[in-house]
């Protein structure tokens, strides 16, 4: 019962100049929408520190892959450009991706784009 408590009790991101629906509705960044929306997270991406898993994932969706770190750490990562799980065969293993980097405490800590 409290566990369902604890779950509710995180706060919902609202960022403004973000098109959040528009991110989240492009899994793996195959309609491209995603690679539009660079600018504006860039432009927003340390509004994202301090929170925890479950508010960035209400805010981004799924991430398309998680990494397991270093005590207890863990990163989101979310693509930017078309990812191989698109139709398109081509496409790199790696595409240009958002990195969040959670603590062990499960607080955003560290956001950051890489180009592979």
């Amino acid at each position: 019962m409290s566990l369902i408590a604890l779950a509710n009790c995180t706060n919902e991101i609202k960022i403004e100049g973000f098109d959040a629906a528009a991110f989240k509705l492009d899994k793996h960044a195959c309609s491209g929408a995603r690679a539009s929306l660079e600018s504006q997270l860039i432009a927003v991406q340390e509004e994202f520190k301090g929170h925890n898993q479950i508010e960035i994932t209400k805010l981004l969706g799924k991430p398309d892959k998680i990494e397991i770190y270093t005590r207890g750490q863990r990163f989101f990562i979310y693509f930017i450009e078309k990812g191989p799980s698109c139709s398109d065969k081509k496409l790199v293993k790696y595409p240009k991706s958002l990195f969040i980097r959670f603590s062990a405490l499960n607080s955003a800590n560290e956001i950051f784009i890489k180009d592979y």
